[in-house]
């Protein structure tokens, strides 16, 4: 599991002995964080929770999950896109499964920007899920999704707070261009208490070790832990495969667009041990009315469970979609 962001405070007693490796890609010659972004981010993804005392109420998705830290973003939280693209090389070398990216463009991407077509090629090449902050635009409207959350390989997250309401600040599609859906799920990042890097002041402190933040950086990493643990069950499942078995079982809640929430607000126990899943999203525009030939796009339905079989379908495309797994048929 790569965690791509400010580094990592790894004297932090939720991340001590948790982080297998690490690099500085930010030229500031070190992997500590001095900011508090990566330190809050790595621990929602998989800190341990010691910090909070024996009952480690402040437990990571994913608390069994061995942690990369690639320091792309500088101590004053910002990078370049060379920085970016070169710290997913190394995740990608380094045999990550899954890399959490809780970090953007400030502006809208139509997922042909230099970091979004890298990550559609490390994804393709290394089998790598790379889950990404969709932004925190959203108050600025629709079409607000920036790279590399605009890539088409990108699981890309907005938030939610406790109630499942959208947090105003959530970016939001349709991407920029072809009107496809992102983000593509949801997960909570209003209020988040997680760990806090020794020194810094981001966000609300809570105490010592804990600060609160509120931003789809926090959502990320929620979905990132559910991605691993999805991992650790099904090692053999590429990046597509756990992309759409995430989205597919994620929680439509009413009242907000698909190109407000994807599929809907991540649920980590029905991706985990549900057998059944859908193809997540599907591109199929921009359309003209010029167009006279139909085109088809294939939604691939999966059953892994002993019971009935797989099957997929053809839609017409031109058809707004949302893959299920309840709506799967098995026979």
């Amino acid at each position: 599991m790569a965690v791509l962001d400010t580094g990592a405070d790894q004297s932090h007693p939720d991340l001590a002995g948790r982080v297998t490796a690490a690099e500085d890609f930010s030229g500031s010659g070190s992997t500590a964080d001095k900011f508090g972004h990566g330190t809050h981010v790595a621990s929602v993804v998989g800190g341990s929770g010691v910090g909070s005392g024996s009952g480690s109420t402040r437990r990571g998705v994913a608390p069994g999950a061995w942690l990369l830290v690639g320091k792309v973003l500088g101590d004053d939280g910002f990078g370049s896109s060379s920085q970016v693209i070169a710290g997913m090389e190394w995740a990608v070398e380094q045999g990550a499964d899954v890399v959490n990216m809780s970090l953007g463009s400030s502006g809208a991407s139509d997922g042909t920007d230099p970091m979004s077509l890298a990550l559609n090629d490390l994804s393709r090449r290394s089998g790598a899920l790379f889950v990404v902050a969709a932004g925190n635009d959203g108050e600025q409207g629709p079409r607000t999704v920036g790279s590399p959350g605009a890539a088409d390989a990108a699981l890309t997250v907005g938030a939610v707070d406790r109630n499942d309401s959208l947090a105003p600040f959530s970016s939001r599609g349709p991407r920029r261009g072809d009107e496809a859906v992102k983000p593509d799920v949801t997960a909570p990042g209003v209020g988040i208490v997680a760990a806090r890097a020794a020194g810094t002041a981001m966000g609300s402190p809570v105490d010592e070790h804990y600060v609160a933040a509120s931003a789809t950086s926090m959502a990320t990493p929620h979905v990132a832990g559910a991605a691993a643990l999805l991992a650790q069950r099904h090692p053999e499942w590429t990046a597509a495969r756990l992309k759409d078995a995430l989205i597919s079982s994620a929680v439509t809640v009413d009242g907000q667009k698909v190109t407000e929430q994807g599929g809907g607000r991540i649920d980590a126990r029905a991706a985990v041990l549900g057998a059944v899943s859908a193809t997540g999203t599907l591109a199929l525009g921009p359309f003209t009315s010029e167009a006279t030939e139909p085109e088809g796009s294939r939604v691939l339905c999966t059953n892994s469970s002993d019971k009935g079989r797989a099957s997929t379908r053809s839609t017409p495309a031109g058809s707004m979609l949302r893959a299920t797994a309840r709506s799967c048929a098995t026979r």
